[in-house]
């Protein structure tokens, strides 16, 4: 039974490899691209995508949402709402454009409405 488990590693590796090379390869030939998003003085735990707005939960509890846009090159896109509640590490993050519901270590669970991304 060991030599079967140590043939099954060996072929997850070589698996692993392939994958590895095939990114690579995608990097090198320029099918993919990043860029900042936001440059925040904050760890982000989570993540979570609406349309062309990102909310980004942090490790201290905040709550930051900014629009994705074309920002100047080498540079972020600027955050545009700053959402305060959470006393630590923002756990669970939700977002369907309009609502935020937001969990944390803290044991709160917030939803957030009417949150205004457009800067006046």
């Amino acid at each position: 039974e060991m030599n079967v488990l140590l043939k099954r590693m060996e072929e997850l590796r070589s698996e692993e490899e392939t994958k590895t090379r095939s990114y690579n390869k995608n990097w090198m030939e320029g099918r993919c691209s990043h860029k900042p998003v936001a440059v925040l003085d904050d760890w982000v735990r989570k993540l979570k995508f609406h349309g062309e707005t990102v909310a980004m939960g942090s490790y201290q509890g905040a709550i930051y949402l900014c629009e994705l846009g074309n920002p100047p090159p080498d540079s972020a896109n600027e955050v545009k709402v700053q959402l305060n509640g959470h006393t630590d590490e923002v756990t669970a993050l939700d977002f369907d454009g309009a609502v935020l519901a937001s969990g944390s270590l803290d044991t709160s669970v917030r939803i957030w409405k009417g949150i205004p991304l457009k800067v006046a």
